[in-house]
């Protein structure tokens, strides 16, 4: 876990609740069902039986990040800042302690930290990690690495080519430790960046597949590509310095669910994570009333055969 950090002065943002759950369902080890018709945009596995989500609720525009349990919900952080998608949180060495990491809606090339004590924040801090020659429309989609030591952002120089940055986290939170401030210019002091290959996007299918997520352990990068409709989805892996690993470009776990929604079907991939030997996908199936968010995990030998589901 990350070590402590010196307590800046609080901001008057109302952010924590504890609620009833009874939406969550964990039917079995593989898949838990979000009975929500709340937008969920991204996952982060915490432990246990714990996750986080990143949700936007259709009557308002406020992205919210929460922690799941299967008998209660935790709301950690609400800023109309956070960008749409990708996200990465982590709980400090206290009760009540989260270091959470989003993209900022105001900039295509900024990510924000906010630092949480006693279930209140006490800095929303932006880092600035492109320049402005990568393109105008980004999330930067920040991805912390399961040993907690380093970080990976998304930048693009064209609609099609995108590049992951690879940062220290003990580095960007010892700037906050020696300087009061809340913005910070890091984009020249990433450890290294790679080039995502431009063919992830459609391989597999002559149809453009968008980048929905993003995961990074044990120096791997696992990336979640596909559109709302009823088909293959892709998942491609590189190494942090950038070798191609292995992909499945027929990926389909949980499309029987959707299946089942003739006039509502949706299969969009929303969220992924992987722990040691597992991964998790999280899918949006159907719409409107019959809306559901399922997470579908299995173990994770993507890059032992071409698996299928």
């Amino acid at each position: 876990m990350i070590g402590p950090i010196n307590e800046k002065k609080s901001i008057n943002y109302i952010i924590t609740a504890l609620l009833a759950l009874p939406f969550i369902s964990f039917s079995s080890e593989n898949q838990i069902t979000i009975n929500s018709k709340n937008n969920i945009q991204g996952i982060y596995l915490a432990k246990g039986k714990q996750f986080y989500t990143l949700e936007h609720e259709s009557n308002d525009h406020t992205p919210r990040i929460f922690l799941n349990s299967e008998n209660s919900r935790k709301l950690i952080v609400s800023d109309f800042d956070i960008s749409h998608q990708g996200f990465s949180a982590l709980q400090g060495n206290n009760e009540g302690d989260y270091y959470i990491w989003t993209g900022d809606k105001r900039s295509p090339y900024d990510c924000i930290l906010f630092i949480i004590k006693r279930n209140s924040i006490v800095n929303k801090i932006t880092f600035h990690v492109f320049d402005s020659s990568f393109y105008p429309k980004n999330e930067t989609m920040p991805t912390v690495s399961f040993g907690n030591n380093e970080i990976i952002f998304r930048g693009r120089k064209s609609p099609r080519e995108m590049i992951l940055r690879k940062y220290s986290i003990r580095e960007l939170i010892n700037l906050t430790e020696y300087k009061n401030a809340d913005f910070y210019d890091v984009s020249n002091k990433y450890i290294s960046q790679i080039k995502l290959p431009p063919y992830i996007f459609t391989e597999g299918s002559h149809k453009f597949k968008p980048l929905q997520a993003i995961s990074y352990s044990d120096h791997r990068i696992y990336l979640l590509l596909g559109d709302a409709r009823i088909n293959n989805k892709s998942l491609f892996v590189f190494s942090d310095n950038g070798d191609f690993i292995c992909k499945n470009t027929t990926f389909h776990t949980g499309i029987a669910e959707a299946k089942k929604y003739i006039n509502d079907n949706t299969y969009e991939p929303e969220g992924l994570s992987t722990y040691k030997n597992k991964i998790s996908v999280l899918f949006s199936i159907a719409k409107n009333e019959n809306r559901k968010n399922i997470i579908f995990t299995k173990t994770n030998d993507i890059c032992k055969k071409n698996i299928t589901g």
